[in-house]
């Protein structure tokens, strides 16, 4: 078992559009023509750390119009898209300056997650519940930086990313940013 981080760009309240016109805007800001992975996903509250759990998956590739006719069981999907953006991120991650810090964690994927969704971390304490968000785009890698706090402070600062986070807020609204490491 390894370290793996995860940031996350939540909303707590649904925005104006569809979740449908959110899939394909989202896709449009990635570069994306197709959904590579669906998966349902289920909250449960896990003895008192309410948790997301998956159900079921659809692998792709799979075009917006056929996500669009799906009929899903549950109310949360986590769409990860069929693109090239991620080796952009990555690159930008690892020229930036952020990379000193990084200790290698550089997130390989984003999804966008649609219904309800726990958004977790954890602290010296044990896990801690930050929110339930109704949106959120989570990046998710392996590792852990050396310097989590700065980190945080610097991912929304690199370049790529900053364009991301603008063009994300256009589609869902104001973001908040949470950014954690565990087991």
């Amino acid at each position: 078992m390894g370290i793996h981080g995860h940031v996350s760009l939540y909303t707590t309240k649904f925005p104006a559009i569809s979740r449908d016109e959110a899939v394909r805007a989202f896709a449009c800001v990635l570069g994306a023509n197709a959904i590579h992975r669906c998966t349902e996903f289920w909250i449960d509250d896990n003895e008192g750390y309410p948790d997301n759990f998956p159900d079921e998956r659809c692998e792709g590739p799979l075009s917006f119009d056929d996500f669009a006719l799906r009929k899903l069981t549950h109310s949360t999907v986590k769409i990860s898209y069929d693109d090239e953006f991620w080796r952009q991120v990555e690159s930008a991650l690892r020229a930036d300056p952020i990379a000193a810090i990084s200790g290698g964690f550089v997130p390989n994927g984003v999804s966008l997650v649609w219904g309800p969704w726990v958004v977790y971390g954890d602290t010296d304490d044990g896990p801690e519940h930050v929110a339930t968000s109704m949106v959120c785009l989570t990046f998710f890698g392996w590792s852990c930086p050396t310097d989590w706090e700065e980190y945080r402070r610097r991912f929304l600062k690199v370049p790529l990313i900053a364009a991301l986070y603008e063009d994300a807020q256009a589609i869902f609204g104001p973001l908040r940013m949470y950014a954690g490491w565990h087991l």
